[in-house]
């Protein structure tokens, strides 16, 4: 019996030292985890931490790594940590990862935008550092913004500098991709890992997240949903478009005013321009055609669309398209119903394109289904 007892707690001590060796080195128990505080700017703002249920932030709130951070339509929070202080912008979330070091900072942009200024200068080996599924950006004392839209990470530095990498499939940095953004500059990084770099123009000049970062204050608070922007009004066209009459309401009722005020026109089988200039055109869509549901976002490619100011894709508007740059813009289409659409562009100077059945948004047939 006294062998027996004596094996056992041979057997208990040694895997406790086992235990004690491979134990993971590079988390941080609770006590070592960094506090990070949240404010509510504009609501609806959500948090969501390890093993517990996502929840609507009021005003403050304090949480560590391991958490997400989501915000709504309208909602924006502010979030401060060692050194940092961020803006999640709308529509956005994040994830506050564990980089095993207490004077580090790794977050992971699933989507949406986040303006950035780091004011604290890292020493040897500590970082900071912001991912999206395809690229990174790490600082060392900075002013940015990321965004990350339909797999293209965009990256805006308004102070210092931020080394910016593709990201390979097993989610390490891709030092072939490396560019080095400097203040007044932006970069792309899209889906194939490419890297473009660009200098600012005046409408990046003009936004929150440029005032934001420049000054280090908060632009403003909206109390209220930002209106919907109103379009100009088209001239009178010979010929107007009638997406298939047989759609769900999702399709058939999202007019606004906005809407109501511009009329969709095309000729029979090609892009028509109303005072329109060469240096304007739909080139196309991409994806052209795409199964309801399974797709946030489209491409509309072409030339001169960075001064576009509106966006119509049938007879419902698109609110704050994301220009990339002069030959793309990404709109959100989730929100849209089944049919054949066409699109239409306004630009600042009044001008006006618009592109024939460029978006298709169909279903899957049941087994039972009549074509």
């Amino acid at each position: 019996m006294k062998k027996s007892l004596i094996i056992l707690g041979i057997i208990i001590a040694i895997a406790g030292l086992l235990f004690w060796v491979l134990r993971p080195q590079n988390s941080q128990t609770i006590e070592e985890r960094p506090i990070i505080s949240l404010k509510v700017l504009e609501k609806a703002v959500f948090l969501e931490e390890e093993g517990n249920l996502k929840y609507e932030v009021e005003n403050l709130a304090t949480t560590t790594i391991g958490s997400r951070v989501e915000t709504g339509t309208y909602g924006r929070a502010l979030i401060e940590g060692g050194g940092y202080k961020s803006v999640l912008d709308y529509n956005s979330s994040l994830v506050l990862e564990d980089t095993g070091n207490k004077s580090s900072t790794s977050q992971k942009l699933s989507f949406g935008s986040i303006w950035s200024r780091v004011e604290k200068v890292f020493e040897q080996g500590e970082f900071y550092e912001i991912k999206t599924q395809n690229a990174v950006a790490v600082v060392r004392g900075t002013a940015f913004a990321l965004n990350f839209q339909n797999d293209v990470s965009s990256l805006f530095v308004v102070e210092g500098s931020v080394s910016f990498f593709g990201l390979k499939e097993n989610g390490e940095k891709d030092l072939n991709t490396g560019v080095t953004v400097k203040a007044g500059s932006k970069a792309f990084i899209d889906g194939k890992k490419s890297a473009v770099l660009l200098p600012f123009d005046n409408k990046d000049k003009n936004t929150d997240w440029y005032k934001y970062l420049l000054s280090g204050n908060y632009p403003s608070v909206q109390t209220t949903p930002p209106p919907i922007k109103t379009l100009p009004k088209a001239p009178s066209v010979p010929t107007s478009v009638s997406n298939n009459q047989n759609l769900p309401n999702s399709a058939t009722n999202n007019s606004t005013i906005a809407a109501s005020q511009a009329t969709s026109t095309l000729n029979q089988n090609q892009t028509t321009q109303i005072q329109a200039t060469s240096t304007f055109t739909i080139d196309s869509v991409s994806p052209a055609q795409i199964l309801f549901g399974s797709q946030d976002f489209v491409d509309i490619i072409g030339t001169g669309l960075d001064k576009t100011k509106f966006v119509l894709v049938g007879q419902t508007p698109i609110n704050n398209p994301y220009i990339v740059g002069n030959g793309l813009i990404r709109i959100q289409v989730q929100n849209i119903g089944l049919g054949v659409y066409d699109i239409v562009l306004y630009r600042e100077d009044g001008t006006i394109i618009s592109k024939k059945a460029a978006l298709t948004i169909y279903r899957e047939q049941t087994p039972n289904e009549k074509p």
